[in-house]
């Protein structure tokens, strides 16, 4: 499924308006939270289309955002504040250190235009026929496809950055340009160890939280 191109957001009011009917859902099945992440969606598209948002800058801040939960989940200390630093103070030669590479990886993903070869640039280490092929794993809805990576790159490789892959997924499906970081902000660590309906169901969860936060950030920016 792909989104048709955005009409400009002057219509909506303000880059952010998420509407609070789809901010505040309680849905509790499958379908109905689906239903609410797919508006979500839909509404970030129109932002990400807006020529008054500054793209680049609103994924590089997602991305550290990501970095930052992904940090933590590892049960690292480091929050936002010290892996900018850990970026922006290195020096030549010297090495970000596993935060500071998890930063890294986020920011490489989210800067360049999608595809398996960026991806493989971004990721070190990671073969690019490897990536295709978890890629590939994703099947159905955009929301169930990055469902469907994020569990496959778990099982296969637990220590891959499984959520650039799910987001790759999830950018892919849905026909953007670029991987914009989402999951990983929304999800919870528990989250990480479902598997099947329950792991489609705390994606889309997230999704709606996260697409909230980014509203608020790009009007912001």
């Amino acid at each position: 499924m792909t989104f048709a191109r955005p009409d400009p957001l002057s219509a909506l009011g303000t880059p952010s308006g998420i509407p609070s009917w789809v901010s505040s859902v309680r849905g509790e099945t499958l379908e109905d939270v689906a239903f609410f992440a797919g508006a979500a969606l839909s509404h970030l598209h129109l932002v990400l289309g807006s020529a008054e948002v500054p793209r680049a800058l609103l994924r590089d801040r997602l991305g550290l955002r990501a970095a930052e939960a992904c940090v933590a989940f590892s049960g690292r200390p480091e929050r936002a504040a010290e892996l900018r630093d850990a970026i922006h103070l290195l020096r030549p030669g010297d090495l970000p250190g596993p935060a500071g590479e998890t930063c890294l990886e986020w920011r490489r993903a989210a800067e360049w235009p999608l595809s398996v070869k960026a991806l493989a640039r971004a990721l070190p280490g990671i073969e690019p026929g490897q990536i295709a092929t978890w890629l590939d794993a994703g099947r159905g809805a955009p929301v169930t496809r990055a469902a469907m990576v994020l569990e496959a790159v778990q099982s296969d490789a637990p220590r891959a950055p499984a959520l650039v892959l799910a987001d790759a997924a999830l950018a892919q499906a849905l026909g953007w340009p670029h991987l914009v970081p989402l999951l990983a902000a929304g999800l919870k660590r528990a989250d990480l160890r479902k598997q099947g309906d329950d792991l489609r169901l705390a994606c889309h969860r997230a999704l709606i939280g996260s697409v909230s936060g980014a509203g608020r950030l790009s009007a912001d920016l």
